[in-house]
């Protein structure tokens, strides 16, 4: 039975190799597309439109050595795989060097990653994605952090933990992405904690309009302020106070009516 397997073996190989050298011809044919279309553009232009896509996919030259390689029936051949899966990992290496080179988001980086997880291609050595999953795993759970510390609590006077804030604004000094709770932590720092607005939340760096009656902040999304329809200098008074007022007028109106009537009587 062993005998019979190997004898197998042998002539799966000796099949692949007869047929690998009927399309010899084709391979070395393809090879020099590659070569002057994608590895050794003769001009500029063209050189410019075989470099990978910004994106991280390949290059519309490189799609269409491989619809040639289908074309010409040599799709599955060993070194075609290679030099197509070579090309796919290139383009989504330097994609991610691009990225890397700069401060990115959270966002960016899963981009790549998913780009590589849904592809075709892999990568000789998956090290560097593995690191770049737990890099992402780590900003993942410091974001969630930093949500939770910095979420508004209507009605609550208490500062924010000012040293808490501090801690979590440090560690992104070890993750080399960008974060926009980053942004809204150095604005509450330096706003000492202080909340503000009906939701109880900080100044976290977005539009904020002070009543002129109580010289109290608010977020103009929180009591919808519109600065296009109100004015840069116009007056406005804020909920709370709105209410006051409109309770001190409705209960000196009440005090007059009733005085009136008194007087009525008195003099009936």
């Amino acid at each position: 039975r062993r005998l019979e397997h190997l004898k197998k073996v042998s002539q799966d190989i000796n099949n692949k190799e007869t047929r690998e050298d009927s399309l010899k011809g084709f391979l070395r044919h393809w090879c020099i597309l590659v070569r002057l279309s994608v590895l050794i553009p003769s001009t500029e232009e063209e050189a410019k439109s075989a470099r990978p896509q910004v994106n991280g996919c390949i290059s519309l030259p490189m799609v269409a050595m491989s619809q040639e390689a289908t074309k010409l029936g040599i799709s599955e051949l060993r070194d075609v795989k290679e030099l197509m899966n070579a090309l796919s990992g290139m383009s989504w290496t330097l994609r991610v060097l691009s990225i890397l080179s700069k401060k990115p988001s959270n966002n960016d980086i899963k981009q790549c990653v998913d780009l590589y997880e849904k592809g075709t291609f892999r990568l000789p050595e998956e090290k560097c994605v593995r690191m770049i999953k737990s890099i992402m795993y780590r900003a993942k759970q410091w974001q969630e952090r930093a949500t939770r510390a910095l979420r508004p609590l209507p009605g609550e006077t208490m500062p924010y933990d000012k040293s808490y804030l501090e801690r979590l604004l440090i560690e992104t000094k070890d993750i080399p992405f960008s974060f926009p709770e980053e942004a809204r932590l150095i604005n509450t720092i330096e706003d000492k904690g202080a909340r503000h607005c009906l939701c109880g939340g900080p100044s976290d760096g977005s539009f904020m309009i002070s009543c002129d009656s109580c010289d109290k902040w608010y977020h103009a999304v929180c009591v919808k302020f519109d600065s296009d329809k109100e004015g840069e200098n116009s007056r406005w008074i804020c909920p709370p106070c709105t209410t006051r007022a409109a309770e001190a007028d409705a209960a000196a109106a009440a005090a007059d009516a009733a005085a009136a009537a008194a007087a009525d009587s008195t003099i009936d």
